[in-house]
């Protein structure tokens, strides 16, 4: 008789069955399908953040990723805007890198690279203002990016502060999104793209 697990056997890691492992791929497999849903779920959770700003975390999520559709990216970049400040709650001053690394095995280094770098360029415009001059000196031409990267970077976000934008539902973005995070992770044909 096969018996159905429902569990794990082990209570050490060096105890580990090959029942258990296959078991726990499996769970895996059906937890990284997930990720869509509960990216949303996050995005949907921001609508009442950032209540000093003209508009909530939510809206500038929209409003970027709309940005980004309408300048005609591709979808690996219109995902990328919208969850470009996602983990901004949890990690503000490295929000930009753990939003890369969320999305980083889905999409091409380039876009990773313009994800993964917003913050620096946010900086470059508000860091005198807080007394930062070492970083406020840095001229953003002078950044090593292509400038092709350095003008993608600097719409990422840069004008999504005020109501009056055009902008779509979280909704309309949800297929992009699925589609982006359905892709198996590691290809290298997507990885590389564009370099």
């Amino acid at each position: 008789m096969i018996r159905l697990m429902t569990n794990i056997s082990f209570r050490r890691i060096d105890r580990v069955t090959v029942e258990d492992n296959g078991f726990l791929h499996k769970l895996d497999q059906d937890y990284i399908r997930g990720l869509p849903t509960r990216i949303f779920l996050n995005l949907e959770g921001h609508k009442n953040s950032s209540p000093s700003y003209q508009v909530n975390r939510h809206e500038r999520f929209t409003q970027t990723a709309s940005r980004a559709e309408r300048d005609g990216a591709n979808i690996a970049l219109i995902s990328a805007a919208l969850i470009h400040d996602i983990v901004d709650e949890l990690a503000p001053e490295k929000h930009s890198e753990v939003a890369a690394e969320i999305i980083r095995f889905y999409i091409s280094t380039k876009v990773t690279s313009i994800l993964e770098k917003h913050y620096l360029f946010q900086m470059c415009y508000y860091a005198a203002k807080l007394g930062f001059k070492k970083i406020a000196e840095i001229p953003i031409a002078t950044i090593n990016f292509p400038l092709r990267l350095r003008n993608s970077i600097k719409k990422l976000g840069q004008m999504s502060f005020g109501p009056e934008q055009l902008t779509n539902e979280l909704s309309h973005f949800e297929p992009i999104v699925r589609e982006i995070f359905m892709r198996p992770p590691f290809d290298l044909a997507i990885i590389l793209e564009h370099r």
